[in-house]
Order: C-alpha cells, then structure tokens, then sequence
C-alpha cells in the first residue's frame, strides 16, 4: 500500500468533506451508509471518520430516529455553517435551509434514503443536473425528480415504494405524457425498491389500453408506452438507454 504525502492526504480529506456537504445541501439529511457509497468507501470506518471531523467542526450533526422497523437510526444533517462551506470559491449562493429535525416525517423516510441511492449510481455513472421538481401541469404530475442523462436528455425518475390504484396509474400515465409533449422531459425512469415491486409495476402499466382525457379516450399504444422504464435498486439502470 503506498502512503500519501501529508498534504496530499489532507486535499483527498478535505476533498470527501466537500463532497459530503455538497450532497447533504442539496439533501439535508443521510445515513452512514450512504455516505459510505457516495464516497465509494470499502469500510464503515472510513465513512464514519469523515462524518467524525464534519461534526467536530460544526458543519453537520446527528439525530437518532427509530426507522419504520422500530431500531434507532443516526442521520446526519447539514447547519447553517456546513451549508456556507459547501459551496466552492466563486460559486453563486442560493438560500438553502438547513436540516431541522422537527421537520422530519418518519414516513417519508424510506421515500427519501431511497432517492438518495439513486442520486448517488446516477450522479456517479455520469448523469447530472439533478434536481427535485416543483411544476405541475395540469394532470397534478410532480416527478420526484428531474436528472440529465450522459446523452444530454431529460428524465424523470420516480421512487415507487408502494403500489398505486389501476385508475391512478391512469390518470399519473397522462400526466407523464402530457408533461412528455411539452418537453419537460423525454424519459420516465420508475425505480423500485426490490424486483417483485418492479415486475407488478411494469405489469401494471402493459395492462392499460387506455385513458380518459376531457371526457374521450385515448388509446395507450406500445409507441406511447415507450417512455417508460422500470427497473429494481437491485437491478442496473444507470446505463440504459434509448
């Protein structure tokens, strides 16, 4: 194993600092684990000793919560100060809040580790520009998140946790490709937390021939399916494309 300089070795430490800030400005909150994989860091150690030194300089701090399973969970959340040095010299400041632990819904929790999983593979096999949507058009669609693809095209990625009614999947359908039309974006990426939740979704969505809008129907053709792509944590989709 070959030993780094002092002073390299403080750049790459200093360097996973930034790294980490940046994530938690634009997230608020994580776990260790994810940390873990956002610095592509073989040992827990080493994911808890950067947190360590970010707590110890005020710049993030920690919260026990139970998780859905009922164990305690430290997150991690980014302060005020942390937000101020997250940003590089030169780069314009927005007005980013910092993590507050009165605002933390348990039942979004999952929803939202989850997304940060994705963020992480996406960002990492080149992807960029990720950002969570606001707009809404007129079918109420609000993608969890709006993301560049390496080709240079828009997606939408949803976190599907759970499974939604046929009529919902209807109207969020219609939604998609309206949205689609007006060139919000080009790809819809559903993301499920296991394979079997993958296969009823995809299922789900081959079973709809058809949807109302303004009082007729519209025939859902394979052409018009096409936009949509499911796919697993488990299973590869950093790379797909079409």
């Amino acid at each position: 194993m070959t030993l780094l300089s002092p002073n390299v070795a403080r750049e790459r430490a200093q360097e996973k600092q930034h790294t980490v800030l940046h994530f938690l400005r634009d997230n608020k909150w994580t776990t260790q684990n994810n940390v873990q994989c956002l610095l592509g860091l073989r040992s827990r150690q080493a994911a808890h000793k950067t947190l360590i030194r970010l707590e110890a300089q005020q710049m993030i701090k920690r919260h026990q919560v139970r998780s859905l399973a009922g164990k305690p969970l430290t997150i991690w959340g980014i302060t005020v100060h942390g937000i101020m040095y997250s940003y590089r010299d030169g780069e314009p400041m927005t007005d980013v809040r910092a993590f507050e632990p009165s605002k933390l819904s348990s039942t979004q929790m999952q929803h939202h580790l989850g997304l940060q999983q994705i963020q992480i593979r996406l960002i990492a096999a080149g992807w960029r520009d990720w950002h969570r949507e606001t707009f809404k058009n007129k079918n109420n669609i609000v993608p969890d998140v709006i993301v560049t693809h390496p080709n240079g095209w828009p997606v939408a990625v949803e976190f599907e946790r759970t499974l939604k009614s046929l009529r919902r999947y209807k109207e969020i359908l219609l939604g998609h490709l309206t949205a689609r039309k007006h060139g919000n974006y080009r790809d819809i990426y559903y993301i499920t937390p296991d394979e079997p939740t993958k296969a009823r979704l995809d299922h789900i969505f081959t079973s709809i021939k058809s949807v109302r809008c303004r009082g007729e129907s519209i025939r859902i053709s394979p052409e018009l399916k096409a936009p949509f792509h499911f796919f697993s944590l488990a299973s590869p989709f950093e790379s797909t494309e079409r």
